[in-house]
């Protein structure tokens, strides 16, 4: 029996040894490596990345037939099995994005994504490339004091969300994350429907597939 009693406690004394190691690992980590500050800017304003300006310059929030009336073909959303369509939001975002000075840098659309709580995804590519068809790569090289405007699709399904969330989904805060480390920099955008009402446009992207 108390061979049984030493082999629990040496096996409870291992697991609590064990906990108590990784928490000093996590520590040292977040010492060495702390969470980095978070500066949300909004609608119209601008943030500096390297040798390049981006100015978030136009919105547009609103249902599938945002997308749907500019790019017919594309499939936004796939029906469900009871046949029946699933619902969406559409988010088109517009950063007009300068080179202020001379850099070698390039600037990834790719490291940038949305969030909003636990959610999180990135635009999708074909429809990144619809909306920009100036465009050949997500990699922006642009010329000392060239400007281009470049379109970002936040896509949000039905089935992303529980009810709950999806009944306030015009309400709820998305973010446009832009760089992660060592400054968490972010934009905020304007969907809320407890200003803007359920659809809003800041300014119309006049864009279309033969532009």
């Amino acid at each position: 029996m108390s061979k049984y009693i030493s082999v629990y406690r040496l096996t409870i004394f291992g697991i609590l040894l064990f906990f108590c190691l990784s928490l000093r690992k996590a520590w040292a980590l977040h010492d060495r490596y702390p969470d980095p500050p978070i500066r949300t800017c909004r609608y119209g304003e601008s943030i500096g990345l390297g040798s390049y300006r981006m100015t978030f310059s136009g919105w547009e929030w609103g249902d599938g037939s945002l997308v749907k009336e500019k790019f017919p073909d594309y499939i936004l959303v796939y029906p469900r099995e009871d046949g029946l369509a699933e619902d969406a939001r559409v988010g088109l975002i517009c950063f007009t994005v300068t080179k202020t000075s001379p850099g070698g840098d390039i600037l990834d659309f790719t490291a940038m994504g949305f969030s909003s709580g636990a959610w999180g995804n990135q635009f999708d590519l074909e429809l990144f490339y619809l909306l920009n068809p100036e465009l050949n790569s997500p990699f922006l090289d642009l010329p000392d004091g060239g400007t281009q405007e470049v379109i970002l699709p936040l896509i949000l399904l039905e089935s992303q969300f529980t009810e709950e969330q999806w009944e306030e989904i015009d309400s709820r805060e998305f973010y446009v994350n832009i760089q992660y480390y060592p400054e968490h920099i972010r934009f905020l955008c304007p969907c809320g429907g407890r200003q803007f009402g359920r659809l809003c446009v800041y300014r119309p992207i006049q864009r279309s597939d033969s532009s």
